[in-house]
Formats: structure tokens, sequence, C-alpha cells
């Protein structure tokens, strides 16, 4: 029996604990948590309690479980850099205290010598290739090349319909609302708007359709606000998609994953030039 632990901060105080083990434990599977929470083998401060329990600063949080915590699983590995293949439900970072991270996770599973640094960011809900370097070289070195676009990153997600129009590159202006935590998309630029651009190609065409999408630009929630905004939303995107879709697909996850990154032209590490890493979606 496993028996993973947490202790609640003041930023999660008064939240349920569902909630809460969501942030704390997020590579525990779906089906271990339900099965915990069935047998009542969760505790706060050692009293076995269900999901729908508010927590409070300083409380103890137990869970017993047969199943071990999954994982992060790498791709590629060498003294610099590791690619990894996120899992859907795990944020990158986080201003949080208590949400575990990907950062977390380079943190505990390298030495603190090695200085394991995130080096981009993938949504919470989004799966696939991510970058973590391994010192502060090929940090700096890997963010100069996504600066100057000498590392592509590509996508293969599920769309509802197909993008009008079908197939191409398109720009377009997007605006961050950090209160809502979303995003909105506009052909004309705003005074707070973020240029973006947005290649697309369909690989297979439907009532869903899957396509391979390429960013030219990295802003906050640009595939799934700019898919949307062409009249194809992401399956499984409760935010900015159709819900109605979502359900009647039975679409639990967000189909968007990132499954191709390339890396091209002279750099500080050239043995990665013409190097590409590829993975294929859970979808």
């Amino acid at each position: 029996m496993n028996r993973y632990t947490a202790k609640v901060s003041s930023p999660n105080h008064g939240a349920t604990l569902g909630k809460f083990i969501r942030l704390a434990f997020p590579l525990l599977s779906d089906l271990s948590l339900q099965e915990a929470f069935r047998n009542r083998d969760v505790k706060v401060n050692g009293l076995r309690v269900q999901r729908n329990a508010v927590v409070y600063s300083d409380d103890a949080i137990e869970i017993f479980t047969k199943h071990a915590m999954r994982d992060i699983p790498r791709v590629y590995e060498d003294q610099n850099i590791v690619i990894i293949n996120k899992p859907a439900g795990i944020s990158a970072q986080s201003d949080n205290p208590d949400e575990y991270t990907v950062q977390k996770w380079a943190e505990e599973t390298y030495l603190p010598a090695i200085n394991a640094q995130i080096c981009h960011r993938l949504d919470n809900q989004t799966s696939g290739l991510m970058i973590i370097s391994l010192n502060e070289d090929s940090h700096e070195s890997i963010l100069a090349m996504f600066r100057s676009r000498q590392i592509i990153k590509e996508y293969t997600c599920l769309c509802v319909g197909t993008p009008n129009p079908e197939d191409g590159m398109q720009t377009a202006y997007l605006t961050k609302d950090a209160d809502k935590g979303k995003v909105y998309i506009d052909k004309s630029p705003g005074k707070k708007s973020l240029k973006i651009i947005t290649e697309y190609h369909i690989l297979q065409k439907g009532e869903i359709s899957r396509l391979r999408v390429i960013l030219h630009t990295g802003r906050t929630h640009q595939i799934r606000a700019h898919l949307s905004y062409l009249g194809a939303p992401v399956l499984g995107d409760d935010v900015y998609g159709s819900r109605r879709a979502n359900k009647e697909y039975n679409a639990k996850k967000l189909c968007l994953c990132a499954t191709n990154l390339a890396f091209f032209g002279e750099h500080d590490l050239p043995y990665l030039n013409e190097v590409s890493f590829s993975i294929q979606p859970p979808f």
C-alpha cells in the first residue's frame, strides 16, 4: 500500500478536498483516487472523509492506495537537456505553493546542483513534448533558440468540424483577460492585443477532424482560442469549445498534444541541429 501526504497552505484554505487533491497529486490516476475515496482511504488530520469535504490551512492530507504514482516519461536525455512527454492534468509551473508541477518534478528528479528548469510551457490539460534544461548555459541556449525560431513546435489535435479556411497560416490578435483566465481573439489589433500566427493542416476531415498545428507564436491558449475563433474548437475543451459536442463524443480530456519538436540552424547546442523528436498523441 502506498501512502501519499500533503499539507494545506493558506492559498487553498476553504477548498474542497477533491480540488486540493487534484492540485497536489496530479500524477495519481483518476482510477486510484476514485478507489481510495470509495474504500475510505483518504484522511484529513487522521479522519476518514469524503471528496466534498472542505480543507483548511495546515490540514494534513493522507491518501492510501495500492496504485503507484505515475512518473513523467522521458523521451530523450543528455547532459544538457531532457525532453519529457507531459501528461495532461499537470501544470508546467504554478504560483500555488501546494500545486505539484513539472518544475517541481524536475527539481525532485535531478540533484539541486543540476538546476533543472522548464524552458517553455504547455497548458495544464495539454499533453506532449516539453524541454527541460539541466544547466544554466543550456537553459539560456534553449530560450535563445525559441526566440530565434530555431525550435519548431508541432501539435496534433481533434477538432469539432473543420476550421474556416480549411488549411493554411492564419493571423489574428489575442487579448488576455487575467481575471477570467481566458483569452479573446479578434481579426484586428486592440490596445492590449498580441499578434498570433497559427498554421494548420487537416490530416483527416469529418465531424471530428484531426489537424496538425504549427505554432509561429506561442501565446496563452493560442491553439484552443484561435481554432475556436475559426469555427473548429478542440474536442474536450470546455472553455473555448462545445460542451454539447464534448458530451456527445464522451471527450473527458482535451484532445491536444505537442507531438513534434525540431531543432534548426546554428546555435550553442550544435549536436541537436536537424534533430527532431516525435510522439504519438493519446487520442
